[in-house]
C-alpha cells in the first residue's frame, strides 16, 4: 500500500505530462491549393505575408475558428484558410540549393545500345506530393504533374499524425 501511495503522485504527473504535450504537438500538413495567401493572423483583414504553393509541406501549430496557424519548412510562422490545407498525403520541400532528380517515365533515351535515365534539377523550396518512399528516395509527383525520384536526404518532410 506504501509503494502504491508513493507511486500515485509520480504516475500523475506523468500522465499530466503527457497529455499535455499531446495538445502543444503539431502535425504535418500539405497545401492542396495551387496558391495560397499567408498572413499574418487569422482572417482575411489581417496583412499578406506572401504566397505560399502547391504541396508546400506545412507544420500546424495552432488552430482558431477556421484559421490555422503553420510553420512552413524554413520555420516561418503564419495563417492559412482550413479549406486550403489537407491531411491526406505527405508533402516535401527541396532542402538543398539544388539537387539531381530523375524523371519516372516510359520514354527513356537510347545511347550506344543502353537505356539512360533522363535526369533534371530541382531546386531550394521546390515541393513535391510524395506517392511512395523507397529506399534512399523518395517517389513524388510535382506540381507540374511530373513524376520523379528525389533522394530522401535532399527533402524536407513534415510527418503527418499516426
Amino acid at each position: 500500500m506504501k509503494n502504491l501511495k508513493r507511486s500515485l503522485p509520480a504516475a500523475f504527473l506523468l500522465i499530466t505530462y503527457f497529455f499535455f504535450l499531446g495538445l502543444s504537438s503539431s502535425y504535418g500538413a500539405c497545401l492542396k491549393t495551387k496558391k495560397a495567401a499567408l498572413r499574418k493572423g487569422p482572417g482575411k483583414h489581417f496583412k499578406k505575408l506572401w504566397d505560399i504553393t502547391l504541396f508546400s509541406p506545412l507544420k500546424v501549430k495552432k488552430q482558431n475558428a477556421k484559421w490555422v496557424q503553420i510553420e512552413d519548412s524554413e520555420g516561418i510562422i503564419g495563417w492559412i484558410h482550413e479549406n486550403e490545407l489537407t491531411h491526406k498525403y505527405f508533402c516535401g520541400s527541396v532542402k538543398v540549393e539544388k539537387v539531381s532528380i530523375q524523371l519516372l517515365s516510359n520514354q527513356k533515351t537510347k545511347t550506344k545500345n543502353k537505356l539512360k535515365k533522363r535526369r533534371a534539377l530541382a531546386f531550394f523550396d521546390q515541393n513535391f506530393r510524395i506517392v511512395k518512399f523507397k529506399k534512399g528516395k523518395v517517389a513524388a509527383l510535382s506540381p507540374l504533374g511530373n513524376q520523379v525520384l528525389v533522394p530522401r536526404k535532399s527533402l524536407w518532410v513534415q510527418w503527418l499524425p499516426d
